[in-house]
């Protein structure tokens, strides 16, 4: 294969306002540091790949559907090979598990480099699921993806252990990145404001595997002893997903309640600074760019002792590890804020050292560089 003069990387992502919002300061890093970036993904809006291509990166729309296997995938596959050659990359970086699966398929027919980085293992691996989709996903990602020149970064340890034990990778073949980070010079401590009630933020897609349902009924739990709360939902709503629920469903969910919803927020800036908790109840996650954002705004956090979540959280440091699917737990650890106000104080400080820390996203992107450097110098 022979490497051009600027090197190119395509990166595919389940949808293209994904990209936006976790990889885009990766992307933009590597323009600066001189290469060409193609970005793959399925168009949901104009909107969207208007805004990836005016900051500098080519878009190519793909067929991707995130939620199931059908015919689709056949047109997917020879949309990916088409680009392939087009694009004639250096590089492919495939986020999430079907562009893992048919990114990495077409990049072993075609000989390219792949690094697949593993964003949280979604709906079929969350609980106890055992399902045939499941088995047949684990049989492609061990046997139809490159056995050379093939890299893994997994945010989390449970995905890592997975992977390991259905012997899909190799330990050599592995680097840990815990997420994507954040901008530090964007994302900056804000201040509390003073409000008459505490609240209380859920910053998520309304689903119910991001813990939609236990935190409406954790609100009502609370709203019953008290009225010093308010409980605040800020997202987007997702039907494609299959715990997605519709804006009916929903509006009859936070009827009569101390729970409003305010829908997708593109600047969550201010949303953060206007709460006092950040929560996410999530039954699983890769690692949570919410929390991330939380904690570099300063915002103590609760969130769910599960793969990905437990990792954003230092437990009774910045926030409060619960059980999932546990709205009484919840429930009580938002009580504790309320009778303990000033804790959110010492929690927000602790949040914002945890960012500082941990979460810089200029670390992260060189550590993405290295990695990338690395895997087209060994082929």
């Amino acid at each position: 294969m022979k490497l051009n003069k600027r090197p190119r990387i395509i990166i595919i992502t389940t949808i293209d306002s994904f990209f936006l919002s976790h990889r885009k300061n990766l992307g933009l890093f590597l323009l600066g540091q001189g290469w060409d970036v193609c970005v793959m993904a399925p168009l949901t809006q104009e909107r969207y790949a208007k805004e990836i291509v005016s900051l500098g990166f080519e878009f190519i729309p793909i067929s991707l559907e995130r939620s199931k296997t059908s015919l689709n995938d056949l047109k997917l596959f020879v949309e990916l090979y088409k680009a392939y050659k087009q694009v004639n990359p250096d590089l492919i970086m495939a986020v999430a598990l079907k562009p893992i699966l048919w990114g990495g398929i077409v990049a072993r027919l075609l000989n390219i480099p792949l690094v697949s980085a593993v964003s949280g293992l979604g709906f079929l691996f969350t609980g106890d699921r055992k399902t045939r989709m499941q088995k047949m996903l684990i049989f492609g990602l061990k046997y139809l993806l490159p056995k050379k020149n093939h890299h893994f970064i997994f945010q989390n340890d449970d995905d890592k252990n997975i992977f390991l034990a259905n012997k899909i990778t190799v330990p050599e073949r592995i680097s840990m990145i815990r997420g994507m980070g954040v901008d530090l010079d964007e994302y900056k401590p804000i201040p509390f404001e003073n409000h008459s009630r505490l609240r209380f933020l859920f910053p998520a897609r309304m689903l119910k595997d991001k813990g939609l349902l236990e935190f409406i009924e954790a609100a009502k739990k609370v709203g019953k002893q008290t009225s010093n709360a308010e409980f605040i939902l800020a997202g987007d709503i997702d039907q494609t997903h299959p715990t997605g629920v519709s804006e009916e469903e929903l509006r009859k969910l936070i009827a009569n309640s101390s729970v409003s919803w305010i829908g997708y927020q593109k600047n969550m800036i201010p949303v953060y600074g206007s709460s006092d908790v950040v929560i996410l109840p999530s039954y699983r996650e890769g690692f949570p760019k919410v929390l991330i954002e939380a904690a570099a705004i300063g915002r103590p956090i609760i969130t769910t002792d599960v793969p990905g979540c437990r990792d954003a959280v230092k437990n009774g440091i910045n926030g409060y590890l619960v059980p999932a699917k546990n709205a009484d737990k919840l429930a009580e650890a938002m009580l504790y804020f309320i009778n303990n106000e000033a804790l959110k104080n010492e929690m927000g400080q602790a949040s914002v050292q945890l960012a500082k820390d941990f979460y810089d996203s200029a670390k992260i992107n060189r550590q993405f560089s290295a990695i990338f450097k690395s895997s087209i110098l060994q082929f």
